[in-house]
């Protein structure tokens, strides 16, 4: 079929017939998905007293987290058979989940101490 996309002597007042462009035309719909789901929790304090045992206080933090990841992709059937202009892909689905949780602690060591000419001093609160 002679089309001429820019207009010209093939086609009358150089428009495009209905059946050039039912032709050149594709409905190209793919669809792609993502879903997170993440819950977490996070807390933080300071340990100040501990039966007078403690020159400094302590840092403590703990948390946790769940977390579940999922994607699709589904190209249109021109895509993943290589027809149409775009990157040939073909329909991919993956996902992972996560659960971790931490403790992290700040003790501090060294108090009044002078190593190689710095002095480390720490005054209890």
């Amino acid at each position: 079929m002679p089309l001429n996309i820019f207009g010209g002597a093939l086609v009358p007042e150089g428009r495009m017939t209905q059946e050039q462009l039912d032709y050149v035309r594709a409905d190209l719909v793919g669809r792609a998905r993502q879903r997170i789901i993440d819950y977490y929790a996070n807390i933080s304090t300071e340990v100040t007293d501990f039966g007078g045992l403690l020159y400094a206080p302590i840092g403590v933090a703990l948390g946790v987290e769940v977390r579940d990841e999922k994607f699709t992709d589904d190209p249109d059937p021109l895509t993943t058979g290589n027809l149409s202009s775009g990157n040939n892909r073909r329909a991919t689905a993956g996902g992972y989940d996560v659960s971790e949780a931490y403790i992290e602690m700040s003790i501090p060591l060294l108090s009044d101490i002078e190593l190689a000419g710095f002095s480390i001093v720490q005054e209890r609160i």
